[in-house]
């Protein structure tokens, strides 16, 4: 257990602009607003500090279809309320690899940000934690069974 009893380690709500900077690829504009999270956080005596998803588009999309063996297939489903927002859904394609590193260069960034802790990526973590590549689902093609 960690030196304090409760953090938060989940999203922060987006600041104006940030989702169009990121469909613009604006990286400057994205480290401009963790870095602002950041100060928030230790301002408030946070200990574990996150980048407040700032860097994803989706809690867990942005690392899963980063996996070789995943694609994103529309979905259609209802969307978010008053939104034309809704998550595409993974589509394991393949025997599920890591042909690179993944959001290596967020947390990176995030981990020069404070002399904090960090939290890095949730999702990630819990994917690198769960997954099996034993288990027949992890290399099936299909839609994805919750393995990953």
């Amino acid at each position: 257990m960690g030196p304090f009893r409760a953090d938060q380690v989940g999203s922060l709500l987006r600041p104006k602009g940030l989702s169009k900077a990121r469909a613009e690829k604006n990286l400057e504009f994205q480290r401009k607003a963790i870095a602002e999270a950041v100060r928030q956080q230790e301002k408030i005596g946070l200990q574990a500090i996150t980048d407040g998803e700032f860097s994803r588009e989706w809690w867990h999309l942005d690392y899963m279809l980063q996996l070789e063996g995943v694609t994103a297939k529309a979905n259609p489903g209802p969307k978010f309320g008053g939104t034309q927002e809704q998550p595409p859904i993974p589509h394991v394609t393949g025997k599920l690899k890591y042909g690179k590193p993944i959001m290596i260069d967020d947390f990176a960034f995030l981990k020069q940000a404070t002399k904090n802790r960090t939290v890095p990526d949730a999702p990630g973590l819990w994917q690198l934690a769960t997954f099996n590549p034993d288990d027949p689902r992890a290399t099936a093609p299909g839609e994805c069974t919750g393995c990953c």
